[in-house]
């Protein structure tokens, strides 16, 4: 067996080499990639989103308020004279967003009352929305706490006292493992999950199909290699290459994306070990089973593609639909991308994912034991052999 499994593995190394855009797809694409994302993404937060602001109640107070937010650094104000051009603009993309000062602004906090401030944001891009909210929740509740104080002292309170009665309770918000918000340290992690699993499935699957395709697999089988041999060399293969790219794309986002690594490359190298076992073997069962190299793609494209949102990286688990969640779990994507994001930020240890080892490795050898079934099969039934030309 053992001889059997390094014949196919040196004989699939020459084959890789062979042909220059496999050797650059599995060693060099992944970099590329990452190299792409990391600087689509290195500016880390979203500045210059551009607000209009109508001030329907100049005042000192109302002034004061428009100076904050174009203090801000990631705004850029925008004068508009009516509601009517800042909507225009919004629906042209000229502005992200629009902050309504009310004509009643400025009586209504001289009469001591609540004063309303209206921020308008693009939601049909999340991200940006979601920085427009923060950022003015921000200036509007700062200034809030600024009048309030100013109310209690004119009543005879000290600076001091009329701070803490004007804001008895102090919300400190501290986020861990991404203490910025940074979107890439988020969202990086997880598409090198999504790279690594791409390029495994974009080999493996056609690993065996175009071994049909030049008839080779016949003279495999002629020189007595048996079936389980040929899927644990190819996988030994496919997995030691793409491991090397994968090693490569965590150290790469340590020193170049400067995504922090609070855990172990170690540790996330054992993982992904198991994790490319796992879609190696999936990848070459599909090759066995398809009839050609354009369909087991599409196969592994159908897992591949829904894999990312079911995981629970971008969208938690708990919100999806009963038979989402069900979906995910049959799904090997969902047991690596989430323990990778936690090793790299918030620094757990592998022992804190046993059962997801367990079931990938459980996976693997499913999957390994009914390809070898399937292909005794068909090296019994002699359907390996190339198919013939149709005669004229």
């Amino acid at each position: 067996m053992l001889r059997d499994i390094l014949i196919i593995l040196t004989r699939e190394l020459k084959l890789i080499f062979s042909k220059k855009s496999t050797a650059f797809g599995l060693f060099l694409l992944p970099f590329l990639l990452l190299g792409y994302y990391g600087y689509l993404y290195c500016s880390q937060t979203v500045d210059n989103l551009h607000l209009a602001i109508i001030n329907e109640s100049p005042s000192q107070e109302s002034r004061y308020l428009v100076n904050s937010f174009a203090r801000r650094e990631q705004f850029i104000v925008e004068d508009y004279l009516s509601q009517d051009e800042a909507i225009a603009a919004l629906e042209k993309g000229e502005i992200q967003g629009i902050v309504i000062i009310p004509a009643d602004f400025t009586q209504k906090l001289k009469n001591g009352q609540t004063a309303d401030v209206v921020v308008i944001a693009n939601g049909s891009n999340i991200v940006l929305s979601n920085n427009i909210m923060t950022g003015s929740a921000e200036i509007v509740q700062g200034y809030s706490k600024i009048l309030a104080a100013k109310r209690f002292e004119k009543k005879g309170y000290s600076s001091t006292t009329a701070q803490s009665t004007a804001a008895p309770i102090h919300f400190n918000y501290r986020p861990w493992y991404n203490p910025v918000n940074s979107y890439p340290i988020f969202l990086i992690p997880g598409l090198i999950t999504v790279l690594i699993q791409q390029i495994t499935f974009l080999y493996t699957a056609i690993s065996i199909t175009e071994e049909r395709k030049r008839g080779s697999l016949k003279v495999l089988f002629d020189d007595e290699i048996k079936p389980l041999a040929i899927i644990l060399g190819k996988m030994l293969v496919y997995s030691s290459c793409v491991f090397l790219s994968c090693a490569g794309c965590f150290i790469m986002a340590r020193y170049i994306v400067h995504v922090p690594l609070r855990g172990s490359f170690l540790e996330l190298f054992d993982l992904s070990s198991v994790f490319l076992g796992c879609i190696s073997a999936i990848g070459i069962f599909l090759s066995i089973i398809c009839r050609n190299s354009l369909e087991a793609t599409q196969y592994s494209m159908l897992i591949a593609l829904p894999s990312f949102l079911l995981s629970g990286y971008t969208w938690p688990t708990q919100a999806m639909p009963e038979f989402c969640v069900y979906l995910s779990k049959i799904l090997p994507l969902t047991y690596y991308a989430i323990p990778v994001r936690d090793i790299m930020l918030m620094g757990l240890s592998l022992a804190k994912f046993k059962k997801e080892i367990i079931i990938l490795g459980l996976m693997a050898v499913i999957f390994i034991i009914m390809g070898t079934l399937v292909l005794t099969l068909r090296k019994g039934s002699g359907s390996h052999k190339k198919p013939q030309a149709a005669l004229p």
